[in-house]
């Protein structure tokens, strides 16, 4: 077998591997890891946080004259809803020269690409100055509770000696907009502020028309987080990443990327590419608050009634209450 048809056929039956998270599961993926791994005879450690949760390590060693590198990826993936896709997100399928299924993209991919890098060095004896390290865990999707958080506080020497790694993400891309290939890497990334809100009113039936049931003082105080403004925040970090896609713009496209927080305040309709939402992800906090409402039941109104999740950016605490502080919004 070819190395690429090797590398298709590998991540196909890894994709056919069910690790969504919940619950996970992520044992069977790091079982299947383990025996290509050992069939080229590199051995590889699994731990289980918990019971099926599991994460596993693989090395080839250098020479130690440089510091080592660690390929990471996660085995988890999110949730396939069936209903959106048109073959199934577990089968492995290849159609019209694409392969289809759940992590393909985020991120079992990847863990195929690096797993076929450690096998090609070892069968061609290539001699590495560094440690080559095959790390791949559990909960990326639901915290890393059980995954890298649980390598950092319990297994640091599986990342011993280590200078470098490579996870996700990162790429170069080639876009008909650019005047050249864009290589980026991921530097940091939001954290979530996870908040429930509670709303509480006078219990009662739900056929009666209450105007001031604490669904609805609920639904109205979202409503003031969704048109709360979002004014640009420029980080240093994002202000270079824009200063420098300016020079891989078409000649004046790039005018007002060398500043961002000046282009937002007059409207500069050149940062119209900036406004993508991959782009303005970067650019604006609170964005519109994920919904998990939680009724207490399905005739009655009670105290207290729905809640939700907002996953928030941190620095989102003040923003929120201005927004809910007003005295008819509870």
């Amino acid at each position: 077998m070819q190395p690429l048809d090797e590398t298709v056929d590998l991540l196909r039956r890894y994709l056919m591997i069910d690790t969504t998270n919940p619950p996970g599961n992520e044992i069977a993926g790091a079982r299947f890891l383990a025996d290509v791994l050992a069939r080229d005879g590199i051995d590889s450690e699994t731990i289980e946080a918990a019971p099926g949760r599991a994460s596993l390590r693989a090395r080839l060693p250098g020479d130690g004259s440089l510091g080592g590198i660690v390929l990471h990826h996660h085995i988890d993936v999110v949730y396939a809803d069936r209903r959106y896709w048109t073959v199934d997100p577990f089968g492995g399928v290849i159609a019209d020269g694409y392969l289809y299924g759940r992590g393909a993209i985020d991120m079992k991919s990847t863990g195929i690409l690096h797993l076929a890098a450690l096998l090609a060095l070892k069968r061609a004896h290539v001699p590495l100055k560094r440690d080559l390290v095959l790390l791949a865990t559990a909960d990326e999707e639901a915290g890393s509770e059980f995954g890298a958080q649980f390598v950092a506080n319990r297994r640091r020497d599986w990342l011993a000696g280590a200078e470098y790694a490579i996870s996700e993400l990162g790429g170069i891309q080639t876009h008909s907009g650019l005047t050249a290939p864009l290589a980026a890497i991921v530097i940091s990334e939001k954290t979530g502020l996870p908040l429930t809100l509670t709303a509480r009113g006078e219990p009662g039936h739900g056929s009666m028309p209450w105007p001031d049931t604490a669904p609805n003082r609920l639904v109205r105080a979202l409503h003031r987080l969704l048109e709360a403004e979002r004014p640009v925040r420029v980080l240093p970090e994002v202000q270079e990443f824009f200063s420098r896609m300016a020079g891989l713009m078409p000649s004046g496209l790039g005018t007002g990327y060398d500043d961002l927080a000046l282009g937002s305040r007059i409207a500069t309709p050149v940062l119209v590419w900036a406004s993508t939402p991959e782009r303005e992800a970067a650019l604006r906090r609170l964005p519109p608050p994920a919904l998990v409402p939680m009724a207490t039941g399905v005739q009655t109104l009670g105290s207290p009634a729905d809640q939700v999740w907002l996953p928030l950016g941190r620095a989102e605490p003040r923003r929120l209450l201005a927004a809910l502080a007003h005295a008819n919004a509870w």
